[in-house]
């Protein structure tokens, strides 16, 4: 069983354990000393009016007695002492810690997933059931599978891919995920409108020359970028391409061939030829597949002219996925698409190690109030949490 809010607690003293006290400088140490005043007139006067401790309820008079059992004193005590720290960590973190031009070594657990989603034609036909493209349910739910990633450290990379692969840059998985620039990849719409781009506006009966102009987000589309998907640009599911492509990346380098690693392939799985010998690769380099298979729409494959071609496929890669060590999993339901994609995650929380990576950071200041308020409000949380199992069991029990 994991527990992310110990561990965070966890790293964060061992990050300031760490600290060598003689490079920490103050930016506002006035203030924590006006905290400490203010603290200790609290508890002078809390002590001069400290009041007695028989409450009335009901009519019935409660005595203390209780309050000297030997657990409810143990809790109360560490309830109480809990606040020390909290007091303690919260002034430091109101003088302002920080260290000067340092330089700060950290070893970070992680595991290595890569992520490889279907970007082809076929993902624009509406999802069984609802008025929603494949793609649109899918990117839906892994824009919050992947928000639940945070503070993994997941050491990501993602591909899109239809006849050619597209690996996309500035992919991160530890916050702001950024799926804006595909390296070498051309701004594509199927028919009047793919799933992977927003348009502004209708654009009835698009071409490229009408395209142009146009903006993704924010974001306008670069000029000689864009191509029609099903007018001889691009549109087939190619997973063969993709695969070889996630293959030489996750093996150039230097890559040590020791780690074991998770591909994570989202697709309708309407695909032009079974990547068998790819899949095999990825068994050979310790890459754990896991397929994730969205609902094709058969109809709409079958009229475009896929059904004999890759029809049968659908049902050949579900097979072959098992056959070279890795995992399936369906999205039959627009509602299952979240569900799926955790379960993905959790069997590669469990099936993949953790490795450490060393990371350096180089700064002019690195503060250190974040990590002192956090230590500071788990004890606090935590204090308040056994005060008031004692106030319940031991204040007001008779």
């Amino acid at each position: 069983m994991q527990y992310p809010l110990l561990e965070l607690f966890i790293r964060h003293v061992k990050f300031l354990s760490g600290v060598d006290l003689e490079e920490v400088m103050f930016g506002s140490p006035k203030l924590a000393m006006f905290g400490v005043i203010a603290l200790v007139i609290a508890i002078l006067i809390k002590r001069a009016v400290r009041s007695p401790r028989t409450r009335r309820q009901s009519g019935h008079s409660y005595t203390k007695r209780r309050w000297y059992a030997f657990i409810g004193k143990t809790a109360k005590t560490v309830a109480l002492a809990c606040f020390i720290p909290a007091a303690f960590f919260l002034l430091v973190a109101a003088a302002d810690p920080y260290i000067k031009r340092g330089v700060y070594e950290q070893r970070i657990p992680y595991r290595e997933v890569c992520y490889v989603i279907d970007a082809s034609g076929s993902m624009a036909f509406p999802f069984a059931g609802t008025n929603r493209s494949l793609a649109e349910v899918i990117w839906t739910s892994l824009y919050k599978t992947l928000a639940k990633r945070i503070g993994k450290n997941d050491r990501a990379c993602l591909f899109i891919f239809s006849d050619s692969p597209h690996k996309i840059e500035d992919f991160i998985t530890d916050g702001t995920v950024f799926l804006m620039r595909a390296f070498d990849a051309p701004w594509i719409a199927v028919g009047r409108l793919h799933p992977l781009l927003v348009l502004r506006g209708k654009v009835p009966g698009a071409t490229v020359d009408s395209l142009e102009g146009m903006a993704f987000g924010d974001s306008p589309i670069p000029t000689g970028r864009i191509g029609i998907v099903g007018e001889g640009i691009s549109g087939g599911t190619n997973l063969v391409r993709v695969l070889d492509a996630l293959h030489l990346y996750l093996t150039s380098g230097g890559a040590s061939d020791t780690l074991e690693r998770g591909v994570v392939v989202i697709t309708d799985a309407a695909v032009n030829k079974v990547p068998r010998a790819q899949l095999e690769k990825l068994k050979q380099a310790r890459v754990m597949s896991f397929l994730v298979v969205v609902e094709p729409n058969r109809e709409k494959i079958a009229l475009a002219g896929g059904g004999d071609s890759q029809l049968p496929n659908i049902d050949s890669m579900r097979v072959a996925i098992g056959e070279y060590g890795g995992e399936y999993f369906e999205i039959r339901q627009e509602k299952e698409g979240e569900t799926a994609l955790m379960k993905v995650l959790e069997r590669i929380d469990r099936k993949l190690p953790e490795y450490d990576i060393l990371v350096t950071t180089r700064a002019e200041r690195i503060s250190l109030r974040p990590h002192a308020l956090l230590i500071s409000f788990a004890f606090l949380c935590f204090g308040c949490f056994i005060g008031i199992l004692v106030e319940v069991e031991y204040g007001y029990n008779t």
